[in-house]
């Protein structure tokens, strides 16, 4: 779920994970819930804040190594693609 604030262009992003949205494979562990959420704020000469927050809850009991493998990779790989999403919709929204 997207939504600009109109008076301070805020933009943020909402999302939670859809049950049953990906069929479940004996073996691999599911995340029970999650929730995201990304704000950007428009700073001077075109810079972006952009502040990510995560609230994961994997099921299953996982040992700390893998765990802290998804605290590192996780919030590059979300940047990375957020990145690629807003090469393609931020200068329409920078210009507004």
């Amino acid at each position: 779920h997207v939504t600009q604030n109109k008076e301070n262009k805020i933009v943020t992003i909402d999302a939670e994970n859809v049950a049953g949205f990906v069929p479940e494979k004996p073996g691999v562990i599911r995340m029970l819930s999650s929730k995201g959420k990304w704000t950007l704020i428009k700073h001077e000469n075109n810079q972006l804040l952009v502040e990510y927050v995560l609230k994961a809850d994997p099921a299953g009991t996982l040992p700390f190594w893998i765990t802290n493998l998804f605290d590192t990779k996780g919030p590059f790989e979300t940047f990375k693609n957020l990145r690629k999403q807003l090469q393609k919709h931020l200068i329409q929204w920078l210009c507004l």
